[in-house]
């Protein structure tokens, strides 16, 4: 009779009430403009300033990826989703805590002899093992939502990334066609000049 609750409560452990969930699909709608028929992943073009073989631009984005500060903070954010995610899925397992304590104390005692001294130490090591049971996977469901998170946090400091480094090609870009439009201008005047 005792076993019954037990029973029922690992029964109801295997039962989970959120939906399932399913990814969007991966490849981009045929209106896309960006579409490339060879399927070139984002892994394989990450360094996509290296096209145009520039060493200045080069130098001028690998510095601008090492000192943005918004960009340490996205990465950051990816940390902390981490450990807050490894935080969520530690209650899927039992937990154990052991906290020793020792103490010590002396008396003086007035006896027959005369005064003596009275010494007692003593040592506990107690501890406490706490397991909640995951009836309707709300632990496991919150654990893998924090994994998501990580996700979503790592896609935000891509984001932040193709931002930056498409931010500082197009400011470099637009610096050198000026250049260029001063070097024409300087060279229509020495011909008028002339």
């Amino acid at each position: 009779m005792r076993f019954k609750p037990l029973l029922c409560a690992l029964i109801l452990q295997g039962c989970s009430l959120a939906p399932n969930y399913s990814p969007p699909p991966e490849c981009p709608p045929i209106e896309w403009k960006e579409q490339d028929d060879r399927g070139i992943s984002l892994s394989e073009v990450d360094p996509w300033w290296l096209v145009f073989q520039d060493d200045i631009l080069t130098d001028l984005i690998e510095t601008a990826i090492e000192q943005n500060p918004t960009l340490m903070v996205a990465f950051e954010r990816i940390m902390e989703a981490r450990g807050v995610a490894e935080a969520a899925s530690s209650g899927l397992y039992p937990q154990l805590f052991l906290l020793p304590d020792g103490m010590s104390t002396g008396t003086v005692v007035q006896g027959p002899l005369g005064v003596t001294r009275a010494h007692l130490q003593s040592y506990s090591f107690p501890f406490n093992l706490s397991y909640e049971l995951d009836l309707f996977q709300k632990i496991r469901n919150q654990s893998r939502a924090a994994y998501l998170n990580v996700d979503v946090k790592s896609y935000d400091y891509a984001g932040v990334y193709l931002a930056l480094t498409t931010d500082v090609a197009t400011s470099y870009f637009s610096c050198r066609s000026l250049d260029a439009q001063i070097e024409v201008l300087r060279e229509t005047i020495q011909s008028r000049q002339a």
